[in-house]
């Protein structure tokens, strides 16, 4: 993890449409799929940083999505921690990825897509509509429980306070025998306000212990944390 300050190049709208930030980041410092960058705007009177996760990576940098309420115009500077924590490791081996977004848009998952296709894995993506400019091989289903059986890979999104339900959220209530794959894994968002691990503010409560998303995450093997 470094700390770097990167420009912000432009407005954009992201493949779901949501507003979005182009960011100027060497390729040493960019997020991978699932990790983020901690910003803050030099001179801000909150401290606390924001994490901002690649809704798509490209030679120059990375967009992400621009935070609720943020008023970070274009040519500005962020001082930026990056890359903070554990992004997704799909299997060498997996070769049907499922990647649900459940309850929040698909952007985060979105970065995956590349690498999964570039693989030779067939990619089936779980969101309420299909994002623009995806690529024709990926399938996109309204359920992570149409897919779930034929997944050798499983990358999930979901908002914090779907943790303690998690496979209520990911599978529905009425598959009480579908079997998530081994290979499973999950992004978990919380604020993390310092990214050090010292605020505790990013705490995930697991099956066996508490879990922080900046140091432990923020994505987590979704069986140390399912019920």
């Amino acid at each position: 993890m470094r700390r770097i300050r990167v420009r912000i190049d432009s407005l954009v709208r992201d493949p779901t449409g949501r507003p979005g930030i182009h960011l100027s980041c060497p390729t040493g410092a960019r997020p991978a799929p699932g990790q983020c960058a901690l910003a803050v705007l030099p001179g801000q009177a909150q401290p606390a940083r924001t994490a901002l996760f690649p809704t798509r990576l490209d030679p120059q940098g990375f967009t992400a999505d621009l935070p609720e309420g943020a008023d970070w115009p274009p040519g500005a500077d962020l001082d930026v921690l990056t890359p903070v924590g554990n992004g997704f490791s799909p299997p060498p081996s997996a070769r049907r990825w499922l990647l649900a977004a459940v309850g929040v848009p698909p952007g985060r998952l979105l970065p995956l897509i590349d690498r999964g296709l570039a693989r030779g894995a067939a990619v089936v993506l779980c969101a309420a509509a299909r994002p623009a400019g995806l690529p024709a091989a990926v399938e996109v289903v309204l359920n992570a429980s149409e897919a779930v059986a034929w997944a050798d890979f499983l990358a999930a999104d979901l908002a914090p306070e779907g943790v303690p339900n998690l496979r209520r959220q990911l599978l529905g209530a009425d598959q009480p025998t579908l079997q998530l794959p081994r290979a499973a894994q999950v992004l978990v968002t919380p604020p993390m306000p310092c990214g050090l691990g010292v605020c505790g503010a990013c705490a995930v409560n697991g099956r066996r212990r508490w879990q922080l998303a900046c140091l432990d995450g923020p994505v987590f093997d979704l069986h140390t944390l399912d019920e």
